[in-house]
């Protein structure tokens, strides 16, 4: 989220990509341990690199020719650094021979890491921000950090989607997931979701109008972080399809995480909206944090 505010908001920065190069995002959690080809030809990029420790992060910005050839790399934000790095990629890419790459075939992909929905999914996007009590700064990045709006995406399943039109009620199993795992303030980087012992209070109700509204109650065990929130929303049907799911939660917030530093003191609200959207966009195909190392139990029903 801070890259995308600043370095990916430069004007100099997107032209150089987009005429130089094939910019590239991946998730190096999943890539530095996958058993496939894909993995196997991260590894021999970031192997090249300082970050060449697969048992840890591999997290950076790399610049490769197309045969995996480490071009530059850094792990630093900024503007000016990422474009000394483009710079030195467009240098050493200059003196490489132009031998032609294979292309990447990945004939068995690792079962451990599930890259899309699967089948018949319906794809709603997850937006959170704090809405207040930030303290003012004059610090760049703690100004951008302050005003994130964090951005996932919710896994609906058809067996949800049916019962949902079938008996106008939120599954259990879609209730849990949108409380454990999207109901958090993940707008300065990875949060730690709740557990199920965590759940307080989880109601959804739908009314024949297709209105939603509810509460949730959400806490740590050892109660240092916690989210009280009101629930609002529209289901709309089209026979047993959804054609709507919009829902936002407005509430109260404290605490934060390993790798969410940097919350508001005390109490502060938090929002978070969920829409429909119809997954074609290549950012639908991504599949939720929750999921990211544990889809079953992302899942679970």
């Amino acid at each position: 989220m801070l890259d995308r505010a600043s370095t990916f908001a430069d004007p100099e920065i997107i032209k150089t990509l987009q005429q130089d190069f094939i910019p590239v995002a991946i998730d190096q959690f999943k890539q530095r341990r996958q058993k496939d080809a894909e993995g196997e030809f991260w590894r021999k990029i970031a192997g090249q690199s300082p970050r060449n420790n697969f048992n840890s992060t591999t997290q950076g910005l790399f610049a490769a020719s197309a045969g995996g050839t480490l071009l530059a790399y850094n792990n630093n934000r900024g503007p000016d650094k990422t474009k000394e790095l483009l710079r030195k990629a467009l240098g050493a890419a200059s003196k490489e021979s132009g031998s032609k790459a294979r292309p990447l075939v990945v004939k068995k992909p690792d079962p451990r890491f599930l890259h899309k929905a699967p089948e018949g999914m319906r794809i709603a996007r997850v937006h959170a921000k704090v809405l207040g009590g930030q303290t003012p700064t004059d610090n760049f990045w703690k100004k951008i950090a302050s005003h994130a709006t964090s951005h996932d995406t919710l896994w609906i399943t058809a067996k949800e989607e049916l019962a949902i039109a079938r008996d106008r009620k939120i599954p259990p199993s879609l209730a849990r997931r949108i409380a454990l795992f999207h109901l958090i303030d993940n707008t300065r980087g990875e949060p730690s979701f709740w557990d199920d012992d965590g759940i307080k209070k989880s109601e959804f109700r739908i009314d024949e109008k297709g209105n939603l509204t509810g509460k949730v109650h959400l806490v740590k065990k050892d109660k240092s972080t916690g989210y009280e929130a009101d629930l609002r929303g529209v289901i709309k049907f089209k026979g047993n399809t959804l054609t709507r799911f919009d829902l936002v939660a407005h509430g109260d917030y404290w605490g934060e995480s390993k790798y969410t530093k940097g919350a508001p003191k005390g109490r502060f609200p938090l929002g978070v909206s969920v829409r429909l959207v119809d997954g074609k966009s290549p950012y639908d195909q991504i599949p939720p944090q929750g999921a990211k190392s544990w889809w079953q139990n992302y899942l679970k029903e």
